[in-house]
């Protein structure tokens, strides 16, 4: 059966039903041409929102309709689904819903904090306690790949898993890009799980500290098994964010154990803890914090790419810190502890710059910044990080950027 070829309506179907015999989870075939259009049901547990659980599929459908690979989505209520595509001539012609399944059943603490947090009538209550215990139970990886077993069969495209989590936890759409974290950055220069989860908290730690980003998102999308404490009474979504608040100090000290300049690890915490605040849902602080981890993670393995000595990372830290002011190499030796002679030549050997080449070149890298992210003028900028010559200023960004300060602002360079 080639699905890529005009698949037939009556063929995806047969492949939902052959799918949901497989897996054991609920399964449905949902049309994306001309409208979202139910075709198959599996076996669903009545729905306490949905009298037809059509309607709750084709809600779920409609944030999917576009992606070309398989989509994690979850509601407000806790549900879980996996969105696969089915392509043809290269746009979706229909869509593998895979759910609704919950990542464990929620015990009735949680369950009544939820509901406070969603603004549920009370009589409505026992009905949604009944149908979160009589969903099925799957990690977010199990969902994975069931996603990418089902677009292999729909499609006969292979896909890496790598790639299915890279695109469902790396590059969650309610965090932001990476961009954005770093323009919040340069404007504004223990245990929180319970007992039974330490093992899995030392070991996403050790994935923050040793710079494994990749390791670290099979552990998130594996999470469904970890109990959490709780930390509020009455609220869902403030047990959450307290909890992420938590859980980004400790990776923070993990982070900078890792390697990461303290001050960059701690600007980085404070934006991720402001983002997680302002959110109004808990599937939304649960994709920050994912992305929180993923971050410290990403920038550990960025820092220890640039493997150096003790004495030559704290000079670059000390340099990453008082880019704004005089640095000379008289104050560089006596962080590093050693004679400027000889931490000029050992610099040079570790990273290849000069001193004053590498503390150009950084203050640049912070110049580009301040370019994109302020309104700030070029020649201002350029007094801020110590070029009292504007024409020093050009010369010195033209070296190391490729371009002047001016074209390298203009939007149309992007375009």
């Amino acid at each position: 059966m080639n699905m890529t070829i005009e698949g037939t309506a009556m063929e995806w179907i047969q492949l939902g039903k052959l799918l949901q015999e497989s897996v054991r989870l609920p399964v449905c075939v949902v049309t994306t041409e001309p409208d979202l259009n139910v075709l198959w049901n599996g076996e669903f547990e009545p729905h306490p929102a949905y009298a037809d659980p059509s309607e709750l599929i084709r809600s779920v459908a409609a944030n999917g309709i576009d992606s070309p690979y398989p989509l994690l989505r979850a509601t407000p209520f806790m549900e879980q689904f996996i969105l696969v595509p089915v392509r043809s001539s290269g746009s979706n012609q229909a869509l593998i819903v895979v759910g609704p399944t919950i990542l464990q059943h929620p015990d009735e603490e949680v369950a009544m904090n939820q509901l406070n947090d969603l603004d549920v009538p009370r009589r409505e209550r026992p009905g949604w306690l009944r149908y979160w215990r009589a969903l099925p139970v799957a990690s977010r990886m199990q969902l994975l790949h069931v996603g990418a077993l089902a677009h292999w069969t729909a499609n006969r495209e292979p896909i890496e898993m790598t790639e299915v989590l890279q695109m469902n936890l790396h590059d969650d759409p309610r965090f932001g890009s990476r961009e954005k974290t770093d323009a919040a950055i340069w404007s504004q220069r223990e245990s929180f799980l319970l007992p039974g989860s330490r093992d899995y908290e030392r070991r996403m730690l050790d994935c923050i500290r040793g710079g494994k980003p990749d390791e670290l998102m099979s552990l998130l999308a594996d999470f469904s098994s970890v109990k959490v404490g709780v930390l509020s009474k009455r609220s869902q979504l403030r047990n959450l964010k307290n909890l992420a608040i938590c859980g980004i100090a400790i990776a923070t000290r993990a982070a900078v154990d890792g390697g990461l300049y303290e001050e960059l690890a701690y600007s980085l915490s404070d934006l991720h803890i402001q983002h997680i605040e302002e959110l109004s849902d808990s599937g939304s602080v649960e994709a920050a914090l994912n992305q929180a981890f993923l971050d410290f993670a990403s920038r550990v393995r960025e820092t220890r790419r640039q493997s150096v000595s003790r004495p030559v990372h704290a000079c670059q830290e000390y340099i990453f810190n008082h880019l704004h002011e005089d640095i000379t190499p008289v104050r560089l030796a006596e962080v590093a502890g050693l004679h400027p002679g000889y931490l000029s030549q050992l610099f040079k050997e570790e990273t290849g710059l000069t001193l004053m080449n590498y503390i150009q070149r950084e203050r640049i890298e912070e110049a580009k910044k301040l370019l994109d992210h302020t309104r700030d003028s070029i020649s201002e900028i350029g007094l801020r990080l110590g070029f009292y010559d504007h024409a020093h200023f050009v010369k010195v960004f033209k070296k190391h950027a490729g371009t002047t300060p001016k074209r390298y602002r203009d939007p149309n360079r992007r375009r």
